[in-house]
Formats: structure tokens, sequence, C-alpha cells
């Protein structure tokens, strides 16, 4: 987690404590239903699992959230967010660079 120059929180089940589903979880404290793919929150209900990872890159308003069943994958996923936002970050330098 060294990219991270903020937070990395990480909840695992956390439904369970709210003695809710997931379905209800993820309506109530999450995005909701329709923006998690649809196979991730199948799998989330289908195994009883549910992973909430924020994590802060830069500053706070750089804030994000990954909501997986799988940790490790929710893990990659935040990597491959850090991975484009660089990539995006360094292209937004060359851009307004010299011309």
């Amino acid at each position: 987690m060294h990219w991270c120059k903020g937070s990395v929180r990480i909840l695992i089940n956390q439904h369970r404590d709210f003695q809710s589903t997931i379905i209800e979880h993820l309506d109530r404290y999450g995005p909701g239903r329709g923006r998690i793919g649809q196979e991730i929150v199948q799998n989330m209900i289908k195994l009883d699992f549910l992973v909430q990872i924020d994590f802060t890159p830069e500053t706070p308003i750089t804030a994000h959230v990954v909501w997986h069943y799988d940790l490790d994958q929710g893990l990659d996923d935040c990597v491959e967010i850090i991975r484009n936002k660089e990539t995006i970050h360094s292209l937004k330098i060359r851009n307004n660079g010299p011309q």
C-alpha cells in the first residue's frame, strides 16, 4: 500500500454487523447494486462475502471505494485504479507542458 499517500481501510462482511443481506447493505451503505458489476454482486450473494476497500491515493478528493467478493481481486482492482490514474496524470502533464 506504499502507493497510497492517504489511508486504506478494508471492511469484510460489514453487512453482518447490521444483520442485513448483502443487497440491503449495498443499497443502504454502498453505491447500490446497479453501480457494481452484476457478476460481482451475484458472487457476493452466492458466497455471502462482502469486501469494501476505501483508499485515498493522493488527497481526500481522490478517494475511491472498491466493492468485491474476493479480497485479492479487490486489491488488484485498487492497484489498477492507481495505475490508470498515474497514466492519465502523466498524459495530462505531457499534454500541458511546453508545445
